[in-house]
């Protein structure tokens, strides 16, 4: 009977561990989403400026850099 009880006991520390584990990438994946939401904007705004033929040297480098930024993001995952 104590084995299983001591089972049952590491069953509850192992769901204890999982339920954090899982509360912390819950918080993780906000901030994430927060991220990936002001991102869009950014790019929407860039792609509204560059629409209006902007000379400007800072937003073409900021296009550049976001672009360079996105093909490095993605080059893993084709």
């Amino acid at each position: 009977m104590s084995e299983y009880k001591a089972e049952r006991n590491t069953l509850i520390d192992e769901i204890a561990v999982l339920k954090a584990n899982n509360e912390r990438l819950m918080r993780r994946n906000r901030k994430l989403e927060g991220y990936v939401r002001m991102w869009e904007k950014l790019t929407k705004w860039k792609k509204g400026k560059l629409a209006e033929r902007c000379n400007n040297d800072l937003l073409h480098e900021l296009s550049y850099t976001m672009n360079e930024l996105e093909r490095n993001m993605y080059k893993g995952r084709e």
